[in-house]
């Protein structure tokens, strides 16, 4: 997004971590940026990860597979993987 009011990038869609994620009755639990800050990774209550375009606020992928509330996203060093952990076993 555009610099903020300290030059800082400013993300033009922000998903609080505690919030509920649109269009779901899940809070998200994480929230992470890819290193060259054009997407976001969230995990939630309601199982699913998924991936954000972070200038669009776009869900541009939805991964399943989890048993549990996820608790970690991370991107790979090249942003073209996303990891997760959850209270499960998956």
């Amino acid at each position: 997004g555009p610099p903020g009011p300290r030059g800082r990038r400013e993300p033009v869609r922000r998903i609080p971590y505690g919030q509920d994620i649109a269009g779901t009755e899940a809070y998200c639990t994480k929230v992470t940026r890819s290193s060259d800050e054009r997407l976001l990774a969230t995990g939630g209550t309601d199982q699913i990860v998924r991936l954000w375009d972070e200038r669009t606020g776009s869900v541009l992928a939805t991964g399943m597979g989890h048993s549990g509330t996820v608790t970690d996203v991370a991107f790979t060093c090249d942003n073209k993987q996303v990891l997760s952990t959850a209270l499960d076993s998956a």
